[in-house]
């Protein structure tokens, strides 16, 4: 199945640089990163839900509105919502896939 991506800029850098202080913050709490959560696509995150800050209403006010208009897919299906760290010396990319 191919899927088409779509970029948008759903927050300002002052918003995005709140988001990345609070994952930090939050991976710092629980002992680091998780880079175990995915088998077949690994990142380097933090579950979004279990991070307290500011995500909800970016991700329902002006992510989920783009999900729904370009894909035609109920947003509330959705089951993994993460943060992903992606660092010169670590992580860089994800390869474009389809989640099963």
């Amino acid at each position: 199945q191919t899927v088409e991506v779509r970029r948008f800029r759903a927050m300002n850098a002052t918003e995005a640089g709140r988001v990345i202080e609070r994952a930090e913050a939050f991976a710092s709490s629980r002992g680091g990163w998780s880079t175990e959560r995915h088998g077949r696509y690994a990142t380097t995150d933090v579950e979004a839900a279990a991070m307290d800050g500011g995500l909800a209403e970016v991700v329902t006010q002006r992510i989920f509105p783009k999900i729904r208009l370009w894909y035609e897919v109920d947003p509330a299906r959705l089951v993994d919502l993460f943060v992903v760290k992606y660092a010169r010396d670590g992580q860089r990319a994800l390869e474009p896939h389809v989640d099963e």
